[in-house]
């Protein structure tokens, strides 16, 4: 991730102490314009090698709903702040 992305997390995080927020900074899996886009990338590394044409047919955003709702992963919305577009930070989940 890159450092903006990372300062930014941080900043949207601020509230938390100091461990916590280390945890949640190690625990954060990129910034993407939005969970599907996330499922998509993973999804993708995946499946490219074996079977490339069944990405053609998943809804990632159900997957990443799905995801979210199994606790495999929750997001932190981030709105634009002026130098970086709106989008979603991906934070690993409990399972």
């Amino acid at each position: 991730m890159e450092d903006l992305a990372i300062e930014r997390l941080k900043q949207l995080l601020s509230w938390l102490p100091p461990h916590e927020l280390d945890i949640a900074v190690t625990g954060c899996l990129g910034r993407f314009s939005s969970a599907a886009e996330y499922a998509e990338r993973t999804l993708f590394r995946e499946f490219e090698d074996e079977w490339p044409w069944l990405l053609e047919h998943l809804d990632f955003e159900a997957t990443a709903a799905a995801w979210i709702e199994e606790g495999r992963i929750a997001i932190l919305e981030d709105p634009s702040d002026g130098y970086m577009p709106a989008g979603v930070f991906v934070l690993r989940g409990s399972w």
